[in-house]
C-alpha cells in the first residue's frame, strides 16, 4: 500500500502524487468508510492510501484517508453542505484588493471567524497595493493590530512579494477570496511562471471572472500553495452562535467580563464586550461586522426550526 498527496480533484477521480508521480486515481467504491458531513470526502493536501497502483498507466485506487490535522471548511449553499477546500494547512491566507474590485472588510472578517472557528492560523494579504499605496496600508495595519499577519503587495508588478514568500515557504497554506482579486496572478508570480490563464474583472460588475475551477494543490519553486477559485460570499452556518464572540479574538479579553455566561455582547444588559466596543477598546467596524454575522446566524437558525 503506498501513501499518495492529493493535488486536486472532481466528481470522485482525484489527482493524487504517489512516489513523486502524478496518478488519476478512483475511490474504492462509491464514498471511502469514513464519518464526514462534507460532500466532498476529499480535499488537496490531504494523505491518502493508495492501492492498484499503476504506474504504467498512471491510475490507482483511494481506498482510505489518513487522519487530518485540520480543514479549512466553508458552506456551500449550491450543495448545502460543508465543502472542504484544504486539509491539513499550516495557515489559510485571505487574499483581497484595495481596488478593482474594491476592499471588502466584512469578507475578510467572516473569513478570519471561520479560520478561528477551525482552529486554523489566518493571515491577510492585500493584492493590488500599487492601486491605492495609504489604503493598503491602513488595511494592514488593522489586521496587523488584532494580531494576524498582513502584507500589502501587488501581484502584477512583484512589489511585497519576497516579504509574502518567505513568509508562507515550506509551508502548506490555502488562497481564499473572491474573483478578480488576484489570486492566480500573485500564484503565478511566485512560482515564476504561468500556471493557468488569468482571468480579466467583469466591468459591468467590477468582479472577476473565474480562472481556477477547482481547489488544487501546487508545488512549485519551494511553496506549497493550494489555490482555490473565487468566492462571492463565505457563508458562516457552520458557526455556533455561542461561539461566534470567541471567533473575533479582540473580543476574548472582555467575554470573560460579561455578567452572563451565555452573553452574545448584543443587547444584554453589562456586556463588557458591547462596553469595550461604546469606549473604542474594540473597533466600531469590527463589532458591527460581529453584529451582522451574529444577526445572520439567528436568521438562519430560525429558518431551520
Amino acid at each position: 500500500m503506498n501513501t499518495g498527496l492529493v493535488l486536486t480533484g472532481r466528481n470522485n477521480i482525484f489527482t493524487v502524487l504517489v512516489d513523486d508521480r502524478v496518478l488519476l486515481c478512483r475511490l474504492k467504491g462509491k464514498r471511502l468508510n469514513i464519518d464526514e458531513r462534507s460532500y466532498n470526502p476529499l480535499a488537496p493536501g490531504d494523505l491518502v492510501t493508495v492501492g492498484s497502483v499503476d504506474y504504467a498507466h498512471e491510475s490507482g485506487i483511494i481506498e482510505g484517508r489518513l487522519e487530518r490535522s485540520n480543514a479549512f471548511v466553508r458552506f456551500n449553499r449550491k450543495r448545502m453542505a460543508p465543502q472542504m477546500l484544504a486539509a491539513n494547512v499550516d495557515e489559510a491566507l485571505c487574499i483581497a484588493s484595495v481596488r478593482e474590485p474594491g476592499f471588502r472588510p466584512r469578507f475578510v472578517d467572516r473569513f478570519l471567524a471561520l479560520a478561528e472557528d477551525q482552529g486554523i492560523a489566518a493571515a491577510v494579504i492585500v493584492n493590488k497595493a500599487d492601486l491605492d499605496a495609504d489604503q493598503a496600508n491602513r488595511v494592514v495595519d488593522r489586521y496587523r493590530g488584532l494580531g494576524y499577519p498582513a502584507f500589502a503587495l501587488s501581484a502584477s508588478r512583484g512589489d511585497g512579494a519576497e516579504d509574502f514568500r518567505r513568509h508562507i515557504a515550506s509551508r502548506l497554506v490555502v488562497f481564499v477570496g473572491q474573483s478578480g482579486v488576484g489570486k492566480s496572478t500573485l500564484l503565478n508570480g511566485l512560482v515564476g511562471r504561468e500556471m493557468q490563464q488569468v482571468g480579466h474583472v467583469s466591468h459591468k460588475f467590477r468582479r472577476g471572472r473565474h480562472t481556477t475551477n477547482a481547489a488544487r494543490l501546487v508545488q512549485d519553486s519551494g511553496l506549497r500553495i493550494v489555490d482555490t477559485p473565487g468566492i462571492r460570499e463565505l457563508d458562516i452556518r457552520t458557526i455556533e452562535i455561542g461561539a461566534l464572540g470567541w471567533c473575533f479574538r479582540e473580543f476574548r479579553d472582555f467575554i470573560g467580563s460579561c455578567e452572563h455566561s451565555d452573553c452574545v455582547h448584543r443587547d444584554e444588559p453589562s456586556c463588557a464586550v458591547r462596553t469595550a466596543a461604546a469606549e473604542g477598546e474594540i473597533s466600531s467596524e469590527r463589532y458591527e461586522s460581529y453584529l451582522r454575522l451574529l444577526t445572520e446566524l439567528r436568521d438562519l437558525e430560525n429558518e431551520s426550526s
